[in-house]
């Protein structure tokens, strides 16, 4: 299950579950709950009955649901932690220890994180990371959003913030950085000479937007 098959860093994420699953003898059945809570728990009753296990790539149930939903089936979490469950996560402190290092720098004197979102659990971390590592290199950081996690989220945001720009935005994902980028070149804010635009995600895109989109890999 995934939360929106059109971002591409799932469509990445499904063809290695997808190649992972085939070596293994699976057949793998993909479910785009399209952002939607409702949609996903209908999903996955629907599926429970006929797959042997569940992989959830970005989840927004709440962890009571998902412990409910490991002791009928297994289960695997995806850039989440849910105690007693087997989950896979990045190491967000430490990209985003290097995304601060780099600001720093390039001579940022104020972060804003772009936030995705509100019930996404690695929103909530990437934040927490953000503000440590900013901490740590003597960055005042501040925390704008939700926003939707495309690049009409990205737009969204610096609509909102294009009176009062900070020196750089660290957003939540690639899209929404995309979608900030492309707004700022539009109102004619050079990037990076006077704002820094930075995504989470690597997606194949991110190297063709303006001279190329500084972002943090999720191997």
């Amino acid at each position: 299950e995934v939360p929106d098959l059109t971002n591409p860093y799932f469509a990445e994420l499904v063809s290695g579950m997808q190649e992972a699953a085939r070596e293994n003898g699976y057949l793998l059945l993909l479910l785009d709950s399209d952002e939607d809570e409702e949609q996903e728990r209908k999903g996955l009753e629907s599926a429970i009955n006929v797959v042997d296990g569940i992989v959830l790539a970005g989840t927004r149930l709440s962890d009571a649901t998902l412990n409910h939903l490991t002791k009928r089936i297994p289960v695997v979490v995806a850039n989440r932690r849910v105690a007693g469950l087997d989950s896979v996560t990045p190491d967000y402190e430490h990209g985003m220890g290097q995304a601060m290092a780099h600001l720093a720098e390039v001579g940022a004197r104020t972060v804003t994180y772009v936030a995705g979102p509100v019930n996404s659990w690695s929103d909530g971390e990437r934040w927490r990371a953000a503000r440590a590592a900013a901490r740590a290199h003597g960055l005042p950081i501040q925390r704008h959003g939700p926003f939707a996690p495309t690049t009409f989220g990205g737009e969204d945001a610096f609509e909102e913030l294009t009176d009062t720009l900070p020196d750089a935005v660290i957003c939540y994902n690639d899209l929404v950085a995309v979608g900030f980028l492309i707004s700022a070149l539009r109102a004619g804010v050079r990037v990076p000479a006077d704002l820094s635009v930075m995504g989470h995600d690597d997606i194949p895109l991110s190297r063709f937007i303006g001279g190329g989109l500084t972002t943090l890999v999720t191997p």
